[in-house]
This record gives structure tokens, sequence and C-alpha cells, in this order.
């Protein structure tokens, strides 16, 4: 009999060979620093000056909805399909790179007119739109570079370009917010986004293809149609925090507010890189197997199990502590966010366990279709339970909303998926 020691030691080389190991730990180091630059800024800004900024960027995020045009999305599909045939994946990823690129310097500029003239309800949200308005145009660059190197399960040069993006962005970001306050944080992100790019280009060879191309119509049209379906998928539901934020700033317009909202979400948010990692790793692994009903079924189930228990754990962490984690790590000015931060750690269960890993994984399997009625479905309730939830209960009604939506788009999407590997046929590896 084969001992469980050898099960696990030979899973490991696996994970070692593959680059598993490179992926998450490159996410885990992402997110603590991510975590320690949100504790300076923090604290190097006034309350009402990060709620201003919270406002600034989350309608930033609104225009990156439609980022690259969904190019980001379709490039990795179509090129992860295809790693058996290099010559063709590069000529896909030529393509879509410089389309996803061009989009976003037109996307900077329509950001910089609604800057302009389009007067935002609270103060000073339009000078940090207005800063921000390029940032989409710099950091798509460095964006598909990474995609390259996922494609092409490069792994550990994909975790290399991860750490080094972000370690750039909170050592520029913090030293900015040090010198100029909210100013100085955007400028810091713009210089991070270049330096990562060029170091990216030169240490890595990540390239940068901004030459034009073309391909044959059915490939165009491929591409362009997992694009913009993934697009719309992942632009609903972003909606999700969206609105969230911009609904607590129209109708209460109290910057205190948004900041205790944003606080109370950063650490429930940031956790999503667990599920998400697991998903940067094996995404091109299902694209590979799609059609493999032994493999899919397997692992599918593996990997739910596995994540139900760690994120049941966390999450009960997370409340229990959730005051005590406020305090220490953001000050006492927010431990009034303790109930929404509570409520925020519920979502991340569902979100988790069962949304991020049952959505990339129907993408896999090119069921774009249910994927984005979902996410459609979940954006229309979300926008109408947060405008009521909102205005009965203040920012811990959002809280809430994403709570519900999170429950019962996760279990739907899962409940779905499992249907799809069932309908896969036999031997059609």
């Amino acid at each position: 009999m084969i001992s469980v020691k050898k099960i696990c030691g030979d899973l490991a080389i696996k994970l070692q060979e593959t680059g598993f190991f490179h992926v998450f730990g490159s996410n885990v180091i992402n997110k603590i620093l991510a975590f320690i630059s949100s504790i300076f800024i923090v604290r190097l800004v006034s309350k009402a000056d990060y709620g201003v900024y919270t406002a600034g960027l989350n309608i930033l995020s609104f225009f990156l909805l439609v980022s690259g045009l969904g190019m980001l999305s379709g490039v990795l599909q179509i090129c992860s399909e295809n790693a058996r045939e290099p010559e063709k994946s590069e000529h896909i990823y030529k393509y879509g790179s410089r389309i996803g690129i061009g989009f976003n310097v037109i996307l900077g500029i329509v950001i910089f007119a609604f800057s302009m003239f389009v007067k935002l309800p609270l103060k000073g949200t339009n000078n940090v739109l207005m800063m921000l308005s390029f940032i989409p145009a710099i950091e798509i660059i460095n964006e598909f570079q990474k995609i390259y190197f996922r494609s092409r399960l490069n792994n550990q040069s994909y975790a290399y370009a991860n750490t080094l993006g972000t370690f750039f962005v909170v050592c520029f970001s913090i030293l900015g917010a040090f010198i100029y306050k909210i100013p100085g944080l955007i400028f810091g992100r713009y210089l991070a986004a270049v330096v990562t790019t060029v170091i990216t280009y030169f240490w890595l060879k990540g390239p940068i293809y901004l030459k034009k191309t073309d391909l044959k119509k059915d490939e165009r049209e491929s591409l362009y149609k997992i694009s913009i379906i993934s697009m719309l998928n992942g632009g609903i539901s972003e909606l999700l925090y969206l609105f969230d934020i911009l609904i607590i700033g129209i109708i209460m317009v109290d910057p205190n507010a948004i900041a205790d909202y944003k606080i109370a979400i950063i650490i429930p948010t940031a956790l999503a890189f667990i599920p998400a990692s697991i998903c940067i790793y094996i995404y091109p692994y299902f694209s590979l197997h799609k059609n493999d009903k032994a493999w899919v079924s397997k692992y599918f189930k593996l990997i739910i199990l596995v994540m139900g228990i760690l994120n049941a754990l966390i999450t009960i962490m997370l409340i229990v502590l959730a005051p005590f984690i406020l305090r220490i790590c953001f000050g006492s000015q927010y431990v009034s966010a303790t109930t929404m931060f509570r409520i925020s750690s519920m979502s991340y269960f569902f979100i988790g366990t069962f949304r991020i890993i049952s959505g990339n994984l129907l993408v896999t399997q090119r069921k774009l279709k249910f994927n984005f009625i979902v996410s459609l479905s979940a954006g229309i309730l979300n926008i109408i339970s947060n405008i009521a939830l909102v205005k009965l209960m203040g920012a811990e009604g959002a809280a809430l909303t994403t709570l519900i939506i999170s429950c019962l788009s996760g279990i739907v999407l899962t409940f779905y998926l499992h249907r799809v590997i069932c309908n896969i046929p036999e031997n059609q590896v």
C-alpha cells in the first residue's frame, strides 16, 4: 500500500516542478506588502482624505470594467488552449495585447475628459480621478506581460513579475504619500508601473508588442467573443464592490463612512488572493484538459473541498478577532467598522470557496453565457439591494448586500459547473 507520506511527497514535488509554490508564494508576499502599505497610508493621510481618494479610485474602477476590451482574459484562454502550439499562441498574444493597450490609451482620454466635465458629489473626487486617468494605459502593459508567462505555464517568471509590481507600488506609494499625501501616492503608482514594466521586459523577457498584426477571421471572432463576454462577466461581478462605495457616497455623502467601509473590506477582499492564486495556477491546466471528464471532475471536487475547510477556519477567526484586528492594524478610529468587517468576512467564505473557483473554471469550459447571466442578475440585484439597504442601515447595508449576492451567485455557479462536468462526454481527451 502506498503511504500517505509518499503521496504527499510526490504531490509536493509535482507542485514545485509546475510552479505552484512560486505563484502562491508570490501572492502571499504581495498581499502582505499591500496590507503593510494600507497600514502606513491610513496613518499618513487623514480619514477624510482617504475617503476622497477611495471615492476617486472607485470611479476609476468603473471605467476599468472595460479595461483592454477584455483582451487579457481572451488572450489567456486561447493562448492556454494552444499552449502546445507556441507560434499560434504568440500570434494571438501579439494581436490581443496591441488591441488591449490601444483601447486603454483611448480609455484614459475618456476618463480625463469625464473628470474635467462631470461634477462628482464628493468634493475633491474630480481632482483625484483626473490624476488617476492614465493609470489603465500604463498598468495594462505589465498585465499583458504576466499573461504571456501564465499562458506558457511559466509560473516562475509570472511570480517574479507579480511580486516586483507589488513591491514597487508599495514602496513608491508610501514614499509619495509621506512626501505629498494623496498626489504623491498617485504619482508613486505611475512610477511603480513604469519601473515594473521595464524590469520585466529586460530581465524576464516579458514582451511588449505594439506593431500591427492580424489574425484569421475565425480566430479574431473567437478572441473577441471570449474577451468581450469575459469582460462583461468580470465587470458585472466587480460591481458588487464598486456600487457599494458609490451608493454610500451618493446617499450618505460622508467621506468618513466611505473610509470605514473601505477599511472593513480591505482584509476580507485581500484574502481573495488565496482562491485567486489557486485559479492562476490551475486555469491553464483546466483549459488544456477541458474535455477530460475524469480529470476535471476529480480536481474540481478536491479544490472545492480543500477551499471550503480552509476558508471556514479563516472566516471564524476573522469574526471572533474583528475588533482587535481593526484596532491593531488601522487604529482605534476604525473600530467603528467592526460589524461591517464581520459581515465582509462571511462574504469572503462564499466568494473564496465557490464564486471565484467556479466562475473561473466555467470559463475554461467556455460556458460564458451562463456566467454572464449570473453576473448580470447579481449586478441588478446588487444595485437594488444596495440602494434599499444603505438607506435603511447606512454603510452596513452595503456590506450585507455583498454577503447576500456572494452567497447566491457562488452556490448557483458551483451547482451549474458540477452539471457541466457531469455532461462532458467520456473519452474526449
